[in-house]
């Protein structure tokens, strides 16, 4: 069996109560046990896009704009 390597991304959410998450589903799992509401990855994403969850980008803790919820690191130009 062969094992996996986490990934790490270039960015982090910081989420409402000040905690951070490595990815969404730690998210997902922090605010849900903070509310007592499981969320879905498109209620995660909702959220990052209104704002509420901030995406930041681990190397000059900038916030990622809110146009771009997904999971996508492509770099531009």
């Amino acid at each position: 069996m062969e094992q996996q390597e986490q990934k790490q991304r270039d960015w982090i959410y910081l989420l409402p109560g000040g905690q951070s998450a490595e990815n969404m589903k730690a998210g997902r799992l922090i605010i849900g046990e903070q509310s007592g509401h499981s969320f879905s990855s498109e209620s995660f994403r909702s959220l990052v896009k209104k704002g509420v969850i901030k995406k930041i980008t681990r190397f000059d803790n900038s916030i990622t704009p809110l146009s771009d919820a997904t999971n996508n690191t492509i770099p531009t130009a």
